[in-house]
């Protein structure tokens, strides 16, 4: 069906979104292209139906293939309008394997997809076929991949080992920056954690963030490289067999940029190189980012927009965040409790109770316990909080890992069963494609260490089946633990940051507390044990220090001080 064929209550209802995006004739032509079924462009209204004219401008203005650089404060829908962009483009016919949708972590990738489809079920399919890639993956993947048996890398006179280091910092730690600028390392760590150039060094801002990004870790013989010199390579390859660059990587008629405040400028111009047109579309929050969109020169036909209007904060986080990342953020969403909350606990047991005991109430009071989460950063977090919230009859799962599994864990368990007797992950590596068991590896592995050598394989199997399929059934009735890295790529009604002292949350930690407090709709849970149990039985216990964080709390934030023992023995009572 044409366009202009469509019911005239549904060609009004488009008529109504291209004037409200301020460019109703252009996209009237635009449309007027396709001949679609009539339930593709009625699913299109669905697509449009609830973003605001701001959402809208940045949405159509993608769809006509413009570069697109979207500055949207933390809550106004960044990654929302990157996933409605992609469906909207799926519905207009475009091949899915042509679009390409880069992100910044393995589990966004997951998340999004999964986003689409919730909302859209008519396009799980499509959605399967898309490419999404974080963007590390995916630069180093084009190095790597064989045409005409040899790699990109081979053809610059490199070989085949090369491998991606994303721990450029420990590197650049043990190199002391590696270039002789007069820079202490505490300030590429400054860089690296707040997003900002510290005060003092203003005048040497494009010097740190050369050696924070464009520095190609070592050398040669070793070939790691950080991601702008994987973006150098790629550069230098698709000028030196430009013929061959164009039929094999410059074949996607979408790029789509989600987190686009974790990319630095000298990576657009090659994350560009890889679109039909030489265009994208990129939306974040450039206010975490030491440059803005207009400081992008590459394409003078760019259309740049900046929004201030969070859409998901209650004004207690909005407060906060505007303190952190000095942003003027907006909202219109009622303020409701609980807001913020900062408590000293007696002791790391009192702490998880309180967490424990928090988290029921919640539950209690109406919110879904899958939408509140606990985002950690020690690693033993998780062991020490499931007895507690076993205790408490709360279920809990383990993030990213649960949600890397979940899509595919019907359908391991149905393999497991269907082999009682072949070892899970060999049986794994042969029977699932490479993608889906590199993206599962991990949680096997991790979850197989549980058993001895004396299990039988059929019972490991037959465990682990039986695991996967309760994972299906808690996974909407379980609070989520997520590790501190991962917690970008997740939302929370309410969120708690348990061990919010300064060992765990230094000032340079600004940035990330930043990313927690954003992930948050209606408040935050800051706890910290006043102390913490020595590693030897024979010391003393270990004093802990407040987080110089909490400076930027809201006024009304409540703070309280734990009673040790009795505050424990109160809350087992009520």
């Amino acid at each position: 069906m044409k366009f202009s064929d469509l019911p005239f209550d549904a060609q009004h209802s488009f008529a109504q979104f291209f004037s409200a995006a301020g460019r109703q004739n252009e996209l009237e032509e635009f449309f007027s292209k396709f001949d679609l079924p009539q339930e593709n462009f009625l699913l299109l209204l669905k697509v449009f139906e609830d973003l605001d004219p701001g959402q809208l401008k940045v949405l159509f203005a993608a769809l006509l293939g413009k570069t697109v650089f979207a500055d949207i404060a933390s809550g106004g829908g960044a990654t929302e309008i990157i996933a409605r962009v992609a469906a909207s483009a799926m519905l207009l016919g475009f091949e899915p394997s042509k679009i390409l949708v880069l992100v910044s972590f393995e589990n966004q990738a997951d998340i999004m997809r999964e986003r689409i489809t919730l909302k859209f079920p008519e396009l799980k399919a499509l959605v399967e076929k898309a490419v999404f890639f974080t963007a590390s993956v995916f630069l180093e993947k084009v190095l790597l991949d064989k045409i005409d048996g040899e790699s990109p890398l081979v053809r610059l006179g490199m070989t085949d080992d090369f491998r991606y280091s994303s721990r450029w910092l420990d590197i650049l730690a043990e190199t002391r920056n590696g270039i002789d600028r007069s820079l202490p390392l505490w300030v590429i760590l400054s860089r690296k954690i707040t997003g900002k150039t510290p005060a003092g060094f203003s005048h040497l801002e494009h010097e740190v963030e050369e050696i924070f990004r464009t520095y190609e870790v070592a050398l040669e013989n070793q070939k790691i490289f950080d991601r702008i010199g994987v973006c150098k390579l790629i550069r230098r390859f698709a000028l030196e067999n430009s013929p061959m660059f164009e039929k094999h990587f410059a074949k996607y008629k979408f790029v789509f940029v989600d987190d686009a405040q974790r990319f630095v400028k000298e990576e657009w111009e090659v994350i560009r190189l890889f679109s039909v047109r030489r265009t994208l579309a990129a939306a974040g929050d450039f206010g975490a980012t030491f440059y803005k969109p207009s400081d992008i020169k590459f394409d003078s036909r760019a259309e740049r927009f900046v929004f201030n209007k969070t859409f998901r904060h209650t004004p207690e986080v909005t407060e906060c965040l505007n303190k952190i990342s000095s942003r003027q953020i907006i909202t219109d969403i009622p303020s409701d409790k609980p807001g913020f909350v900062y408590y000293e606990a007696g002791d790391e047991e009192d702490e998880l109770e309180f967490i424990a005991f928090q988290a029921k109430n919640l539950i209690g009071e109406g919110i879904p316990a899958s939408s509140i989460g606990v985002v950690y950063r020690g690693e033993k977090f998780p062991k020490d909080f499931r007895p507690v919230a076993i205790k408490f009859g709360l279920n809990c799962m383990e993030y990213p890992g649960a949600g890397m599994v979940l899509p595919f864990a019907q359908k391991i368990a149905d393999i497991l069963d269907g082999s009682p007797f072949t070892p899970t992950m060999e049986l794994l590596k042969k029977t699932l494609p490479a993608e889906e068991f590199g993206r599962v590896k991990n949680w096997f592995e991790k979850r197989l260490r549980y058993f001895g050598p004396y299990d039988a394989i059929s019972d490991r199997n037959k465990i682990v089946a039986q695991d996967l399929r309760k994972m299906r059934e808690r996974k909407d009735i379980s609070l989520k633990l997520v590790a501190g890295y991962f917690a970008k790529a997740y939302q929370f009604d309410v969120l708690f940051v348990p061990q919010f002292e300064v060992a765990e949350y230094p000032a340079v930690l600004k940035g990330l507390f930043y990313t927690l407090v954003s992930r948050a709709r209606r408040g935050v849970f800051l706890t910290r044990p006043i102390a913490r149990e020595p590693r030897f039985y024979w010391q003393k216990k270990l004093e802990t220090l407040p987080s110089p964080l909490l400076e930027f709390l809201p006024k009304n934030a409540e703070k309280s001080l734990a009673g040790g023992g009795l505050s424990r023995i109160l809350r087992k009572i009520f």
